[in-house]
């Protein structure tokens, strides 16, 4: 096996990492009044790229504890990387709330059974292709979510079946979350309904990424490439009415008859939100009778309401994350632990630095920055859990 076989997880999860030089052209436009930064990071934005087929047969080619360690240590390592930025370069206190559900969610399925089936689909346990992968990263995901509460202010959010965009609109809109300044990091547009004034969007695309902001929600986001533009009065909150007509390609909806696409139903969106015709706090039943007059088969649309209703459903963050039973919302607050511990996690690099000179070790220094304290490594936990009870083995 060659050196790079053995590297390959390493270096896809690796090209995550944005340089801090095109970071800084990011942030240099982005006010952030508030002291402390919440990223919220979409786990399907790193790993993306371990799941395309051009890399799956080198992937499979190597060892599972190898490919188990590499993308424990690379994937947290990724994390450091932008937790190193944002206290060296904005000098703000931070948190990272990782988000990645692997089972399919039962509310937005039953409404609509496509749902993100292109990606929910290569992590369901059944696809024969990807047994061997996913396998290996549930088994890496279990570490990791027994190493990040050993970090100050690093979190799994395993949403046990709520979809990551609604747990994460979720903790957004969580008490207490206003004081923060919220940067999410992820591909996917439909995450790009809750930017405002306090929430930005980070797409990761290398040395072309680019932030997606409150004035640029569709500049940058769901017209970015397109010569058609949004008027300044149309809103992010707003997207869920356009995908309902013109489709929504990141969770796999197609555009509806009414609609030529989301170019089109832009252009026919702007004069009716410039007139407050169509507003961002409309019910959806007050937009499909709005938008009746201006579209061919109007008799037709007022039929199809009620599938322009349940597409509305799946698509509004705000209804999804209304729909959280009580127990998953217990669940998702019990992700929230700290049981911070430096000496472990050194113990942890020991035993990775027996394993090879070419082994990657976990960066302690970057991970750990959370907040400028300077007495930082004197903040242990009241009890601490031994890592072995944890089952952490390499």
């Amino acid at each position: 096996m060659s050196s790079f076989d053995n590297s390959m997880m390493r270096y896809l999860i690796g090209r995550s990492r944005i340089k801090f030089s095109v970071l800084d052209d990011l942030f240099r436009e982005l006010y952030i009044p508030q002291s402390r930064v919440v990223v919220h990071l979409d786990a399907s934005a790193v790993l993306y790229r371990i799941y395309r087929e051009r890399d799956l047969s080198t992937l499979n080619a190597v060892d599972k504890n190898v490919i188990i360690r590499d993308l424990v240590v690379s994937f947290l390592n990724v994390v450091g990387h932008y937790r190193r930025y944002i206290m060296t370069r904005l000098q703000k206190t931070n948190d990272v709330l990782i988000y990645f559900n692997t089972k399919t969610p039962s509310y937005q399925t039953e409404l609509f059974s496509d749902y993100r089936k292109s990606w929910y689909g290569k992590l369901h346990s059944d696809n024969p292709d990807y047994t061997f992968l996913n396998s290996a990263v549930k088994e890496a995901f279990r570490f990791i979510k027994s190493l990040t509460p050993y970090f100050e202010g690093i979190y799994i959010i395993d949403g046990n079946g709520v979809d990551d965009y609604t747990a994460m609109y979720s903790m957004i809109a969580s008490p207490g979350c206003a004081d923060f300044y919220h940067i999410i990091f992820s591909q996917n547009m439909l995450a790009t309904q809750m930017i405002g004034p306090a929430v930005s969007q980070l797409y990761n695309k290398r040395d072309d990424s680019y932030m997606i902001t409150n004035g640029t929600a569709f500049k940058n986001g769901i017209l970015k490439g397109r010569k058609t533009a949004a008027t300044e009065m149309m809103k992010p909150k707003m997207l869920p009415f356009i995908w309902c007509l013109g489709g929504c390609s990141d969770i796999d909806m197609k555009k509806t008859r009414f609609a030529g696409g989301i170019a089109d139903t832009v252009k026919m969106l702007n004069p009716l939100v410039d007139q407050r015709i169509v507003t961002e706090d409309m019910s959806i039943q007050s937009f499909v009778r709005a938008i009746g007059k201006l579209v061919d088969g109007c008799a037709e649309l007022r039929v199809s309401s009620n599938k322009l209703e349940e597409r509305h459903k799946v698509l509004d963050l705000s209804a999804s994350a209304a729909a959280i039973t009580d127990s998953q919302r217990v669940k998702l607050a019990e992700n929230i632990i700290d049981l911070y511990d430096q000496s472990g996690l050194e113990e942890i690099n020991d035993k990775l630095a027996l394993m090879g000179d070419d082994t990657e070790l976990l960066d302690i220094t970057n991970l750990n920055m959370s907040t400028s304290y300077e007495d930082e490594l004197d903040m242990y936990p009241a009890e601490f859990i031994p890592l072995e009870e944890l089952g952490w083995s390499i």
